[in-house]
């Protein structure tokens, strides 16, 4: 016994497709732009860059290794590293709650966050 046609299945897997990109595309046009960017070093928060203020800072890392990141039109990006494999440079520009950028060799993480004040909810008191 067949159940599906040949036809039947390609229509399928087309919606199946088709369902999945715009389910990226919803989330990507609908997430939470954030407010801040929060510069940590090896695990410490170091300082928060409002993401509304265009400027530029100079991070020194682990080891002497340098940052610097640049925020302008509301993102915030690595513009220069001394670090060899230049990772955090190549990244694009971050603005949406969550998104980070990390140099691993200055363990450097610039975060974008959403608010100023941390929440806590029950799980993480």
């Amino acid at each position: 016994m067949v159940y599906f046609k040949k036809q039947d299945l390609i229509v399928y897997v087309l919606m199946l497709v088709l369902l999945v990109f715009s389910f990226f595309v919803w989330n990507r046009a609908l997430g939470d732009t954030g407010d801040y960017a929060v510069i940590s070093i090896n695990g410490h928060e170091e300082m928060r860059l409002p993401l509304s203020t265009d400027g530029e800072k100079t991070i020194e890392g682990f080891a002497g290794l340098t940052c610097t990141v640049l925020i302008k039109d509301g993102a915030a990006t690595v513009t220069e590293a001394d670090c060899p494999d230049k990772l955090c440079v190549d990244h694009s520009p971050i603005s949406r709650s969550g998104e980070s950028i990390v140099c691993l060799p200055a363990r450097i993480t610039v975060t974008v966050s959403g608010s100023e004040e941390p929440v806590t909810d029950g799980v993480s008191r």
